[in-house]
């Protein structure tokens, strides 16, 4: 069997092929459908990384498919929120749009300079991915809460800002960092 097709790869692959499936759910507002779909390719998301540590078949066809799910499963929520909680977001648009902002500022960047996007797979960015999805349910379920709003929002901005840094840092993309502070002890250390 092909070293490449393995459930982590088919788990990050079934958040591709959702994708527009979800994105068809946004557009005509059907937002139970919408939320369950997510749900599973959030939960895909989740369990992919450590599926493929626990069996030693990390790859870096693995991480660029992980990559390009979450990018398409971002991008899939935030049309979602769009098109149905836009009017409840409005007073909250100033830090939505910082971190949409940094957040596409650092997939501009590294498409430039990379002409792909990066694995990094940066702590912060685990610990995004979660808040975030935590929250778009809250969203969903419950409407906004704006101060657990603006925290996430933070740490989602802060995250997109080291992704940022490291980007400006690294001369070629790097595969599962932890994060600036690593890469900044790896290169004390070998000094």
């Amino acid at each position: 069997m092909n070293r490449n097709v393995n459930i982590p790869n088919l788990l990050s692959g079934f958040r591709i092929v959702a994708f527009p499936i979800l994105m068809y759910l946004a557009w005509q507002q059907k937002e139970t459908p919408f939320v369950i779909l997510i749900a599973i390719s959030l939960f895909s998301d989740l369990i992919d990384g450590s599926i493929a540590r626990k069996w030693n078949i990390e790859s870096k066809l693995g991480a660029k498919l992980d990559s390009y799910g979450d990018f398409l499963t971002m991008i899939a929520a935030l049309y979602a929120v769009y098109t149905m909680k836009w009017e409840e977001l409005i007073p909250y648009k100033g830090i939505l749009f910082v971190f949409l902002g940094t957040y596409l500022l650092f997939h501009v960047l590294a498409l430039v300079k990379y002409r792909g996007l990066p694995s990094f797979h940066l702590y912060s960015w685990k610990i995004t991915a979660i808040l975030l999805g935590v929250y778009f349910f809250v969203v969903f379920l419950h409407g906004i809460e704006p101060v657990s709003f603006y925290i996430v929002m933070t740490i989602a901005i802060i995250a997109n800002i080291e992704e940022i840094i490291l980007v400006f840092m690294l001369p070629k993309p790097t595969v599962n960092l932890r994060g600036l502070y690593w890469v900044l002890k790896e290169r004390n250390d070998r000094k």
